[in-house]
């Protein structure tokens, strides 16, 4: 578009604007500013060597023998040499370590981007890897007592986290350790005036405060789904660290690989 009004503004006898200056951090005005900085450093410091010398060996320093005035020269470019070259590294250092950190900022985002358009099978629990508890339908995993899921629990340790599947591998809920262990303390000595439930089933555990962390935890997506949309879905919902694939992402789908938000976070750093 810009092209096109210059030539209108050509036809129009109007002058064309001026090229707009390169901005301050571009490669010519760092180039410019080294040779500058170089320059003057060179020059500044040719001329204050000579100068020091010349100052302490004749007027300022006439009573003085040759050794003494040839360490009092020594001792004043010591002291003058270093601040100078601190001065140059720094104003060099600005400039080019923030093109550096530019430079290493883009290639850790396309890095990142590259792993996350990585497919999400590819770095998924597979099936026949998943540990799971086995229910018929919907209404036993609701009928299923707290004390089933937690022996359960107990038995995959290290892991905190418990798929409820059924024989067809469709997954109906994922229970994790922290919220059934606090609504399981809450259940010894809860809070007046509610009284604890008798031996406590997974409905229990829904109906509580807590219930919805567990009735949202879950996101789905289909087979060709990216690590990145899976990751996406995840970040939608506060209370989703668990995403499962299907076959056509739809939650009624046979299970083909688990996503969690551990596996997610390992392979986009890694």
């Amino acid at each position: 578009m810009s092209r096109i009004r210059e030539a209108i503004k050509a036809l129009r006898g109007q002058p064309a604007a001026k090229p707009k200056a390169p901005p301050p951090d571009s490669p010519p005005f760092q180039d410019g500013l080294a040779r500058i900085v170089v320059w003057f450093s060179l020059f500044f410091i040719t001329l204050a060597s000579c100068g020091i010398i010349v100052l302490v060996w004749t007027s300022l320093a006439t009573d003085m023998k040759g050794d003494d005035k040839f360490e009092a020269s020594k001792g004043i470019l010591v002291i003058v040499l270093p601040v100078v070259s601190t001065w140059i590294g720094t104003i060099l250092a600005f400039y080019y370590g923030r093109d550096a950190f530019k430079t290493a900022a883009e290639q850790a985002r396309l890095n990142l981007g590259e792993k996350l358009s990585t497919p999400a099978l590819a770095v998924a629990i597979l099936a026949g890897d998943i540990k799971s508890f086995e229910v018929k339908d919907h209404d036993e995993a609701l009928a299923t007592t707290l004390a089933k899921l937690r022996t359960a629990l107990d038995g995959i340790k290290p892991y905190f986290r418990l798929p409820l599947m059924t024989p067809a591998g469709v997954v109906i809920f994922i229970i994790h350790r922290q919220p059934l262990d606090s609504y399981l303390a809450d259940q010894v000595s809860p809070m007046p005036p509610a009284t604890p439930v008798a031996n406590p089933t997974f409905k229990d555990l829904l109906d509580s405060p807590g219930g919805e962390q567990i009735r949202n935890a879950l996101a789905f997506v289909p087979r060709n789904a990216t690590l990145g949309e899976a990751k996406a879905l995840m970040e939608a919902n506060k209370h989703c660290q668990d995403v499962f694939i299907t076959e056509t992402g739809k939650p009624d789908g046979k299970v083909l690989g688990w996503l969690t938000n551990n596996n997610i976070q390992e392979t986009a750093t890694a």
